[in-house]
């Protein structure tokens, strides 16, 4: 009797152990289930979290861009009133300086969670380098771009047209066809800054490419192609004017320029130029007016991805002015 009990109390005890061990499994296993469901919730919540950033990064870009772009004109036209006006009052002290035109507008605005740095820019009072290329050749658009676009950009140059150049005589013949006001376009050469730029090498050597709208504040791959007198850098236009008259000669064009800014390019370039193939290629290089605008937006939130966009005005086929957009 007493070996029964025995027996029946080291039975229960191993019953109790298995039971044990059951529900230990049991909680290993709903501790496992639980961490794997907070991990799988919070990964859900990050990501949506970083989709609800995104969708405020494209959102604030698009209704900046819609905002901002079809108002360039005229927020240029009115900084080039206020110049004016600026420099007719100075013209009463003699400590007055000549004000150059601001090619480049910065600001930012700060839209929930997102930073969007905004930069404004003319276009047409840059030096458009397709131009160049048609007018001078390979070798005066790498110069010209390694002396606006500075050291950094001259250890990047990397110049691959995607046409062949159109030689001078065929210029001219095309000029003679059309009315001056409205020379005939020259096929575009480079269609983004990668064709121009070593974009990897420029990443390389400056850590990111945020600071490639300093370094094309003077040079353009878009734009109508002829330069804005009233808005450029004497640099920019000596640069154009390079393409066609000798350094002297550029020079010289620009001072004569400078004593009377109120001169149209016509009289100009008739002053200037020494023959009939040099007006009519000067004619095409310079102009009075902008019609072509661009805008970088640079949208950061803290510890996101940033996005960020370059979108430019400019004319298709057809004549309509369209955007032209580039994610960097």
């Amino acid at each position: 009797m007493r070996t029964e009990n025995v027996i029946r109390s080291v039975t229960e005890k191993k019953q109790d152990g298995y039971i044990l061990l059951a529900v230990i499994a049991v909680l290993v296993l709903l501790i496992t289930v639980l961490a794997s469901l907070s991990n799988l919730s919070l990964r859900r919540a990050l990501a949506s979290r970083e989709a609800s950033v995104r969708l405020q990064q494209r959102w604030g870009i698009a209704s900046i861009e819609a905002t901002v772009l079809p108002r360039a004109a005229k927020v240029f036209e009115r900084i080039e009133e206020q110049r004016v006006e600026v420099k007719q009052a100075g013209k009463e002290r003699t400590e007055f300086r000549e004000i150059e035109f601001p090619r480049q507008l910065r600001s930012a605005v700060t839209l929930g969670e997102v930073t969007f740095d905004v930069l404004l820019a003319d276009e047409d009072a840059k030096v458009n380098l397709n131009q160049v290329y048609h007018m001078a050749g390979i070798q005066q658009t790498s110069e010209t771009l390694s002396d606006l676009a500075g050291p950094v950009a001259a250890q990047a140059i990397r110049i691959s047209p995607a046409v062949d150049r159109v030689p001078m005589s065929e210029q001219d013949l095309r000029q003679t066809k059309q009315d001056e006001t409205e020379p005939p376009p020259l096929p575009r050469a480079f269609h983004s800054w990668g064709t121009v730029l070593d974009e990897q090498r420029l990443v390389t050597t400056i850590g990111n490419q945020a600071a490639l709208p300093n370094l094309t504040s003077e040079v353009t791959l878009f734009g109508g192609g002829a330069i804005n007198l009233k808005r450029a850098s004497d640099r920019a236009i000596a640069a154009v004017a390079r393409c066609v008259l000798s350094r002297a000669g550029a020079d010289r064009l620009v001072d004569r320029y400078r004593e009377n800014p109120t001169l149209s390019v016509n009289l100009l370039v008739d002053r200037e130029a020494k023959s009939q193939s040099e007006k009519t290629r000067l004619k095409r290089l310079l102009c009075d007016s902008s019609q072509h605008f661009s805008l970088w937006i640079d949208a950061s939130a803290t510890a996101r991805r940033r996005q960020r966009t370059f979108t430019v005005t400019r004319k298709d086929d057809d004549g309509v002015s369209v955007n032209e957009r580039f994610a960097y």
